[in-house]
C-alpha cells in the first residue's frame, strides 16, 4: 500500500531536461520513495538493460546467453554478505517501492542490477574473474572496440586562481546500453544520519559514480582493473554511498576502503574542498594505494591505467602497475621509462586510454592560475590526442582504446545479441555525463542531455538549494491532523505554500483555498478558533501548539517534530458532523531551511 507520509518527503521532477530524484529520510524510506517514483523505469532496467549486460559477458567470454546469466547470477550472490546493512535495507526499500506501485519486482532483482557495473568491470579484461575457477589469466573471445573508462581532475589554491576555491571535475564513460540514455538521473540525498549529497545513476542503482556532499567533500571513481579481483567485496555503488553520507575528509576516505572488502579494481579520486586536500586511491582485492598530490602542487588528476608507480608523479609505496601489467597486456614496466612506452603502444588494444593522462597534465600546465568554470568545461570538451597529436573530429570515434581515445571520449559501436524481445542491438562508450563542482559552496554545473554529454551543455545548480528544496504533499479535508513527514529542528523555518485545488468544511456554504472561508470564524472546539472557517492549520509534533497557515506562512520552529497539517473544523463534531461531511484536498508545499 502506498505509504503517503514517506513519499511526501521525495519528490521526482526534471529540470532543464535533468531528471532528478530528492529522497529524505531513513535509508529504508530513501529506498522506498526510490522505488516507487521510478517504479517503471527501474522495470526499464531490470527487463531491458541487464539482458543487455549478459549479452555483454556473453560477447566478452565466448559464452552462450544462458551460462553468461548463472555467471551473472553468481557474481551477485558472492557480493551480497559484504553488503552494509544501511544499503541493504535500502534496496529492500527500493524492491518494496516498486511493488507498491504496481510494478512486480523482486529483491534478487535489485540486488543483481546493483552490481552490474561491478560486474562490466571485472569482464572488461583479458584476465577477467571466473565465479568458480577465481582470478586467472583466460583471453577475451572479443576484443571491443572502446573500453577506456572515466577521467577527472581536481585543483585549488593557485592553480584555481581568484579565491583559490577547489575545483573537481569528472567524466563518465560508459555504454549506451539500451535504456539508459533515457533514464541518466541526478539523485539527491538527504539521510537521517550522515550528510546530504548528489551522486549520479540510474533507476534502482543506490549508486554509481560518485558526487559530492553538504561538508564539501567529493569523490569519483575509474575503472583500474587489478590481477586480483572478486565479487566477493563491496564494489562502486556501495564505496560511492558510504564515503558521501559518512565521509568529509580525504583520511576518512582512506580507512573506509581498508575497512571494508572491495571487489573489482578501481581508483577513486577524493578531496576535501574544505580543507583543500586530494588523493587517488587505487584499490584491488588485496591492495590499497594512495596517490597524493607533487609536493607544492595544487592540482590532481587520474584516468583508468594505474599511476601508482613508485617515482612517478612524487609517489611512494606499493607498485600498483606491476598489479596491472597483466589485464592491460603491457610488455615491460620494469623501469618507470620503459612502462611508459608500454602505455603508448598503438597495437595494445587493452589499455585503457592512457593517454588523457598526459593530455590532463599539458592542460593543467596550459590554464594554470585560471582553472575556471568555463575553463573547466573546455578541459572535459577537449578532444586532443597527445599520443597521435592530432584532434579528433566531434562525431568521429577513436581508432582503438589507444589511438584518438580523448578526454571527451567517443569509441566505435560493438554488436550484441541478448535474448528475445532485446534480440541485437548495437551500443559504444562515450561521455554519459560531466560534472564539475565547486564541493565548499555547492554550485556544480551538469552536462547530461546528449552522447557525450558534453556536447549538450552544462546546466547549473547547488547542492544546498536541492537539499532544501520544497516538498510538495496533498491535505485531504476529510482527515484530522495528517502528518506531512517532514521533520523540523529547533532553529529551522519552514514556509507552507498553497499550490492548488480546493475543500471544503461545510459542502452548504462552498469550496475555498487555503486561506478558508471569510465569512465564518471557527468556533471553540475547531482547530483553530476565531480563524476563518476551512483554513489551513498546521502544528510540530502530535502536541504542538497550533497556529495558521493559509495560502502562505514562513514558521521559525521552536520544537522539533514532524509537521502536521489540518483543515480548520470542528473537530469532535460538537456543532454537527464534523469532519465526515468535508470534501476536496489542496496542495501545499513545504520549504524547510536549516537553523
Amino acid at each position: 500500500m502506498k505509504n503517503q507520509n514517506i513519499l511526501a518527503k521525495a519528490s521526482f521532477t526534471q529540470q532543464d531536461q535533468v531528471n532528478i530524484l530528492k529522497m529524505k529520510g531513513s535509508p529504508y524510506e530513501m529506498g522506498y520513495q526510490h522505488g516507487y517514483l521510478l517504479a517503471d523505469r527501474i522495470a526499464t532496467m531490470i527487463n531491458t538493460t541487464i539482458q543487455a549486460t549478459i549479452a555483454y559477458i556473453a560477447l566478452a567470454t565466448g559464452n552462450d546467453l544462458k551460462t553468461s546469466e548463472e555467471w551473472f547470477n553468481i557474481g551477485q550472490a558472492d557480493a551480497e554478505p559484504f553488503l552494509p546493512d544501511e544499503f541493504m535495507t535500502e534496496m529492500k526499500g527500493i524492491c518494496d517501492g516498486c511493488n507498491d506501485a504496481g510494478v512486480s519486482v523482486t529483491l534478487q532483482q535489485i540486488l543483481l542490477w546493483n552490481t552490474n557495473y561491478d560486474q562490466w568491470c571485472i569482464y572488461a579484461h583479458p584476465h577477467y574473474w571466473h565465479p568458480k575457477e577465481g582470478t586467472g589469466k583466460r583471453p577475451l573471445a572479443y576484443v571491443f572496440q572502446g573500453a577506456g573508462g572515466c577521467s577527472s581532475f581536481s585543483a585549488w589554491d593557485n592553480a584555481t586562481g581568484g579565491d583559490g576555491k577547489m575545483i573537481f571535475c569528472k567524466d563518465e564513460d560508459n555504454f549506451n546500453m539500451p535504456g539508459q540514455l533515457e533514464n541518466r538521473m541526478m539523485f539527491v540525498a538527504d539521510p537521517d544520519e550522515g550528510y546530504g549529497h548528489m551522486f549520479m545513476s540510474y533507476p534502482g542503482m543506490i549508486g554509481l559514480d560518485g558526487g559530492f556532499n553538504e561538508a564539501g567533500f567529493e569523490m569519483m571513481t575509474q575503472l583500474n582493473s587489478m590481477k586480483d579481483e572478486t565479487m566477493k567485496g563491496c564494489g562502486i555503488a556501495i564505496f560511492t554511498r558510504l564515503l558521501l553520507t559518512h565521509v568529509n575528509t580525504v583520511e576518512g576516505a582512506i580507512e573506509v576502503f581498508n575497512k571494508y572488502p572491495r571487489c573489482a579494481g578501481i581508483a577513486y579520486h577524493v578531496a576535501d574542498s574544505i580543507n583543500k586536500k586530494a588523493a587517488v586511491v587505487e584499490t584491488s582485492a588485496t591492495q590499497v594505494a594512495v596517490r597524493y598530490p607533487v609536493p607544492g602542487q595544487d592540482f590532481l588528476y587520474q584516468a583508468n591505467n594505474s599511476n601508482c608507480y613508485p617515482g612517478w608523479m612524487g609517489y611512494e609505496g606499493y607498485n600498483m602497475v606491476e598489479d596491472q601489467k597483466l589485464v592491460n597486456e603491457l610488455t615491460d614496466v620494469s623501469t618507470i621509462e620503459a612502462w611508459q612506452s608500454s602505455l603508448r603502444d598503438p597495437e595494445n588494444k587493452y589499455v585503457q586510454a592512457p593517454s588523457r593522462v598526459e593530455r590532463y597534465g599539458e592542460l593543467l600546465k596550459q590554464h594554470y592560475g585560471n582553472i575556471t568554470v568555463e575553463v573547466a568545461q573546455e578541459m572535459m570538451s577537449d578532444r586532443y590526442d597527445p599520443y597521435t597529436q592530432k584532434t579528433r573530429e566531434k562525431w568521429q570515434p577513436s581508432v582503438s582504446n589507444n589511438i584518438l581515445c580523448t578526454i571527451c571520449a567517443l569509441y566505435p559501436d560493438d554488436t550484441f545479441t541478448a535474448n528475445p524481445p532485446l534480440g541485437q542491438f548495437q551500443a559504444h562508450i562515450a561521455n554519459m555525463w560531466s560534472l564539475i563542482a565547486y564541493p565548499e559552496t555547492g554550485d556544480f554545473w551538469l552536462a547530461i542531455n546528449d552522447f557525450p554529454a558534453e556536447y549538450g551543455g552544462y546546466v547549473q545548480f547547488n547542492l544546498k538549494e536541492l537539499l532544501n528544496s520544497s516538498i510538495s504533499f496533498q491535505v485531504q479535508a476529510n482527515i484530522k491532523w495528517q502528518d506531512s513527514g517532514v521533520g523540523v529542528n529547533q532553529g529551522d523555518t519552514a514556509t507552507v505554500r498553497y499550490t492548488g485545488g480546493e475543500w471544503t468544511a461545510n459542502p452548504a456554504t462552498g469550496f475555498v483555498d487555503a486561506n478558508g472561508n471569510p465569512g465564518l470564524t471557527a468556533k471553540p472546539g475547531y482547530t483553530l478558533p476565531g480563524a476563518n472557517e476551512g483554513a489551513l492549520c498546521g502544528r510540530i509534533g502530535t502536541d504542538g501548539e497550533v497556529f495558521l497557515i493559509g495560502d502562505a506562512r514562513t514558521i521559525p520552529i521552536s520544537s522539533s517534530g514532524n509537521l502536521f497539517l489540518c483543515i480548520n473544523d470542528d473537530l469532535n463534531q460538537e456543532y454537527g458532523p464534523g469532519f465526515t461531511d468535508n470534501e476536496g484536498a489542496i496542495n501545499v508545499s513545504i520549504d524547510v531551511r536549516t537553523g
